[in-house]
């Protein structure tokens, strides 16, 4: 995962900068990275799964952003700026 620590905030710093057919697979790979997380951390009583449930909602709002520019509540207070201006983003 991008954010171990689970954090969007996190994530959109490391990934800002990518162009746009990169920034779309790291955001899926880190969505279902944390998804398996969360599903593990049930299976064996460790951790937070709920926590990162949230993140893994949290980074499918973000790639809903990304794709129709759709900023949903979770991510209203996280700074976008310069994602939807992606040069190569498809029309």
């Amino acid at each position: 995962m991008v954010s171990e620590s689970g954090s969007l905030e996190e994530f959109v710093d490391r990934v800002r900068g990518k162009h746009y057919e990169d920034l779309v697979f790291l955001v899926d790979q880190e969505a279902t990275d944390a998804e398996r997380r969360m599903y593990s951390h049930r299976r064996d009583n460790s951790g937070d799964p709920e926590r990162f449930r949230r993140y893994a909602d949290q980074i499918k709002d973000f790639l809903l952003y990304l794709r129709h520019g759709v900023k949903t509540a979770e991510i209203r207070n996280v700074d976008l700026q310069g994602f939807r201006n992606v040069d190569s983003r498809p029309n």
